[in-house]
């Protein structure tokens, strides 16, 4: 099943990005998209493994034994790099609880954070940490906070710690990487976008922003931070200024948006298009070679196989059923 899983994620990452893309495309709130992206995103290891357990009866074919070897040798391949990845997480999860353990209780400018001298810029891990020697204006650290605080208000370290779990798991699906920078991009600007309207304005955050580019960061990949890749940044700094973007996440809005998704990929769903191509030949050579009766119940199967959960044979067998104790009562 695992096997199936992996393969069935491929299609399912292409349909969650294509439907996610369509739907953040209606969302005027980098909020709204963010929660979009990791619903899509949450969806693709949900999705697989739905396919692969799904009892749909398959044409009957001989499998090679190198067939089989080979499989067995790439499951093996996927389950010690997936492993790798996973430890290589549980060991920045620690080492960031440790670098928030060793940071000194503060108040900066009225807000509570904790003081590192061991990173170069701000990060919300849990906490917000913020380094012992900023060399930033006071304004300038006021609209950093701000955006940190954005962080914790909305828990991003818990999306992020997601949004790197199925990466690791499908570290071999593009379209589960691709989800993954949409989702952090649309992250840093909700929070971008919040931070700016709460201090002064775009123009004066974004001049904020690229006085931190000087300061470096060495923030991880757990750990959301106003300084995030300097490609992304940049991509941000213009998204801020450029986009008209409302800043508040509405619960009713992300609601839709999310039952959007969930029902789009439903509607197009790789389990339909699996069942469809695998009962066809199956439900074919079931109705060939039975009698007028029991092509009956294979008719009654074909119609409504897929309503029956995939299953003909199964609603046959409840048709025949229904037939006997319909004569038993005459």
């Amino acid at each position: 099943m695992i096997g199936a899983a992996l393969l069935d994620s491929v299609a399912a990452g292409a349909l969650a990005a294509i439907v996610a893309t369509i739907v953040t495309r209606l969302c005027g709130s980098a909020a709204t998209r963010h929660a979009v992206w990791v619903a899509a995103l949450a969806s693709v290891p949900m999705l697989s493994i739905g396919v692969a357990m799904m009892p749909v009866r398959r044409v009957a074919t001989a499998t090679a034994a190198g067939g089989r070897d080979a499989a067995s040798l790439l499951l093996t391949i996927w389950g010690v790099i997936a492993s790798l990845l996973l430890i290589r997480i549980a060991i920045a999860y620690v080492r960031l609880r440790l670098l928030e353990r060793a940071a000194t209780p503060a108040v900066v400018r009225g807000v509570a954070v904790r003081v590192s001298d061991r990173i170069r810029a701000p990060l919300f891990s849990g906490s917000v940490l913020v380094p012992k020697d900023f060399a930033l204006a006071d304004d300038d650290v006021d609209r950093l906070l701000r955006h940190e605080l954005a962080h914790e208000r909305r828990r991003d370290d818990l999306t992020r710690l997601l949004q790197q779990a199925v990466k690791a798991l499908l570290f071999f699906n593009p379209f589960v990487h691709a989800m993954a920078r949409a989702a952090e991009f649309e992250c840093e600007l909700a929070c971008d976008v919040e931070a700016a309207r709460a201090s002064g304005g775009e123009a004066a955050y974004a001049e904020a922003l690229a006085r931190l580019v000087t300061l470096g960061g060495n923030a991880s990949s757990l750990a959301p931070a106003a300084m995030s890749r300097r490609v992304r940044l940049a991509a941000r700094v213009d998204a801020l200024l450029t986009r008209e973007d409302d800043a508040t996440l509405r619960p009713v809005r992300v609601v839709i948006a999310i039952g959007m998704l969930a029902a789009l990929i439903a509607l197009v769903s790789p389990v339909l298009v699996h069942r469809v191509i695998t009962l066809r030949p199956v439900v074919r050579n079931i109705g060939a070679a039975l009698d007028p009766a029991e092509e009956e119940a294979a008719h009654y199967g074909r119609a409504l196989g897929l309503y029956w959960g995939g299953h003909p044979a199964e609603a046959a067998e409840e048709f025949r059923i229904a037939e006997k104790w319909r004569l038993l009562q005459k």
